[in-house]
Order: structure tokens, then C-alpha cells, then sequence
């Protein structure tokens, strides 16, 4: 009797074993999003999300050694551990270490970059891989729909005052944009003794995130006052962290220069300039404090 309840048993953890395998673990997800999961053999296998918002079956490719990319998601190597998510195997966003092939406002991008949500007034581009705003076809007309974003970041790089003047200012901006593949045209936000940086902006507006579709601007006219939210992402989708870090303006509050101020027009590592604090939503965020020319700061680089 004994024995037949251990072979009774034995048989009862063969079938469940067999029944958590061809489930998987259920929750909700998104499509087209891959998840690793457990082999009755001990592997790691994978699991893909089907367009009801479950994950499907554990697939266990019979190796021991775990499975391959699932649905376009990220895959495990031969000992179980999981791959990062990269461009270089994921057409989709990286969401951490899962590839989303599934393209839509909760989690948009392409080419293996961050997934970001699009905010409300955006919607996710399938060809772009970006969250752009719509324009709504007012006036009645036949234009309504998708309208690119134009984007601004502050700079990961820092740089000494001496820039190579306003011309070198935005060659870097254009450096920095190229480096993460944004496209566009790109002038950093700065002045010099003759110039103002907003007489230098094309009222081309909204500015928005280079990622996420948040609003910092609304116009020209906002950029002579105030963002909306702090201009604190870099061209990669990065947040700067550190609340000392300053950028380079010359400008002060309107979008005016601050004469004298400008690290003698942007070509020395003497004098001062005035700089301001991207974490700031007040004045202080083109005019914070005047520091000396041989200090690294960050630009302001805004799409035209």
C-alpha cells in the first residue's frame, strides 16, 4: 500500500510538472513581449505574450542548456542566462531585458532602444518608433494626424566656455544629436555680446523630450519664459541626476544676452558666463548663476 501511494504521488507531480510547463505563468503583459519561464528538465525556457495580454506556453527547446528569442523578445544563452536587450537583437524597445515587438503609445520604439510611453497629446509613430503629437486637422483641413515632434536635450557632454563662438556651440548640439541618431537641425540655446539666443529660434513648436513625448515647451513665446518640466534628458534618453550641474547660456530672462558674460563670445576659458540649471521650471532655468569660463557645462540644444 505504501508503495502504491509513492508511485500514486510520484505520477501526480509528472503531470502537474507537465501542466506548468505547457501553461506558463499567466499574468498580464504586453503582446509581443518575451519572458523567460521554467522546464520541467530544470532549463529556462521562453514564453512569448499573445495578443490577449497572457503569456503562452513554455517553450523548452529539449537542450537543457534553455531557449532561443521567442516572438522577437530577448533570449537566453546556452547556460540559462538571459541576453541584454540591445539593438543588435531586438527590432522592437527594450523593456529592461525584454525585447516588445508590439509598437503602441505604452510602449513605443524601434531598433532596440528604451520602450517609452507617449503622453496623451502624442501617439507612437510605427515607422519612426517615436511618440509624436497630432495636430488634430484644425481649420477643417485634410492634415490632421501624425506631426513629427521637434525635440530638445540638454547635453550628456560638458564643454569649457570656449566653445568656437555661437557656431561651435551648435556644431557640438549637431554632434550630440548625431551621436544618438536623432536627425534634424539642431542651434544650442545661447547668446553672445550681439546676439539673443531667442532671436536665434525658429517658432517651430511644441518642443518635446527626445524620448517620453513630455512637453517642455509650447512655442517661441514659452521659451522666453519658463519650461514646462525640467530640461533635464540628454540626446540618448538619459536623466541627468546631479542638481549642481549648470549649462551654458549667456542668457538671461526673456531669452535676452547678458552682455559681458558670455566667456568673451564663446572663444576663451577666461572671464565668466552666465549659466542656468536644467532642473529649475523658474527663471533659473536659463539665468542661475555666473561661474568661470574654464568650468565644464552642458548646452541647451533645441531642433529647428
Amino acid at each position: 500500500m505504501t508503495g502504491m501511494r509513492a508511485l500514486l504521488l510520484v505520477v501526480s507531480l509528472v503531470v502537474l510538472g507537465v501542466a506548468i510547463q505547457s501553461c506558463g505563468a499567466h499574468g498580464t503583459c504586453v503582446p509581443g513581449a518575451t519572458s523567460e519561464c521554467a522546464c520541467t528538465s530544470g532549463a529556462k525556457g521562453a514564453q512569448a505574450c499573445t495578443s490577449d495580454g497572457l503569456f503562452g506556453a513554455c517553450v523548452c527547446d529539449g537542450s537543457g542548456g534553455g531557449a532561443g528569442s521567442a516572438g522577437g523578445g530577448s533570449s537566453a544563452s546556452g547556460g540559462g542566462s538571459v541576453v541584454a536587450c540591445s539593438p543588435a537583437n531586438c527590432s522592437g524597445c527594450c523593456n529592461g531585458n525584454t525585447c516588445v515587438t508590439a509598437v503602441g503609445n505604452s510602449a513605443c520604439g524601434k531598433g532596440g532602444q528604451a520602450c517609452t510611453l507617449c503622453a496623451s497629446d502624442a501617439v507612437c509613430g510605427a515607422s519612426s518608433g517615436q511618440c509624436e503629437r497630432t495636430d488634430g486637422g484644425a481649420g477643417g483641413g485634410t492634415d490632421g494626424g501624425v506631426v513629427t515632434n521637434k525635440r530638445m536635450f540638454v547635453t550628456a557632454a560638458v564643454y569649457s566656455g570656449d566653445l568656437g563662438g555661437i557656431a561651435g556651440a551648435d556644431n557640438r548640439c549637431t554632434i550630440a544629436a548625431s551621436g544618438a541618431n536623432l536627425g534634424g537641425t539642431w542651434k544650442a540655446w545661447i547668446s553672445s555680446e550681439s546676439v539673443d539666443a531667442i532671436s536665434r529660434m525658429a517658432n517651430v513648436g511644441p518642443w518635446y523630450t527626445v524620448k517620453g513625448g513630455t512637453k517642455l515647451f509650447n512655442n517661441l513665446a514659452n521659451l522666453a519664459t519658463v519650461p514646462l518640466a525640467p530640461v533635464t534628458m540628454t540626446e540618448q534618453g538619459n536623466l541627468l541626476t546631479t542638481s549642481t550641474e549648470r549649462v551654458w547660456t549667456g542668457t538671461g530672462v526673456g531669452g535676452v544676452k547678458t552682455n559681458n558674460n558670455t566667456c568673451l563670445n564663446w572663444v576663451a576659458s577666461s572671464n565668466t558666463s552666465v549659466v542656468g540649471s536644467p532642473f529649475e521650471t523658474t527663471n533659473a532655468w536659463t539665468s542661475s548663476t555666473t561661474v568661470n569660463c574654464y568650468l565644464g557645462m552642458h548646452l541647451y540644444c533645441i531642433e529647428q
